[in-house]
């Protein structure tokens, strides 16, 4: 590869030049990192970098996804969270309830209770309180899915981070 391709290329170009720019990249669990290099290389793979040098963008690389990684992870998170997107209302409450039976031997002098049971109730209350349709909040979380590949979510913070975006 001549010197001019790869400061003229973007990262595929840096890739072919050197296959281990990524090694230093710090991912989420369970997310591959050949998943996300191909889809890198797939979206921006010709979009040229802020510094085309191969050991500078493998520094870097390294240091930026540490940054980015509770960010990435937090959004794996709220992604796969257990959500029912027909309702709107989720209240969780607990309280004491005390049952105590008041039977005293006919021989006793003073009142004597005869058990008593203590027992914490969990309400858990939750539906559609009505402030809109199950029909739309089903429409918005439609809209919402394609946002939480994070994959692709990586990839676009690259971009963001590394590629110089004159057309």
């Amino acid at each position: 590869m001549f010197i001019n391709e790869l400061h003229q290329g973007g990262i595929r170009a840096i890739v072919d030049y050197d296959n281990t720019v990524f090694d230093n990249m710090v991912l989420p669990e369970n997310i591959e990192l050949a998943d996300v290099v191909d889809h890198i290389l797939f979206k921006y793979g010709d979009t040229p970098l802020f510094a085309p040098d191969p050991e500078v963008i493998k520094f870097y690389i390294g240091k930026w996804s540490a940054r980015r990684l509770p960010l990435w992870e937090r959004y794996m998170e709220v992604s796969n969270a257990e959500y029912n997107p027909i309702e709107n209302y989720d209240r969780y409450e607990s309280g004491t309830d005390t049952t105590e039976l008041q039977i005293s031997a006919d021989n006793a002098s003073t009142y004597q209770p005869d058990s008593k049971s203590i027992r914490t109730p969990n309400l858990h209350m939750h539906g559609n309180i009505g402030v809109t349709t199950a029909a739309a909040m089903q429409k918005e979380i439609l809209d919402l899915l394609p946002r939480f590949d994070i994959i692709d979510f990586i990839a676009d913070d690259f971009k963001a981070e590394f590629c110089l975006l004159v057309y």
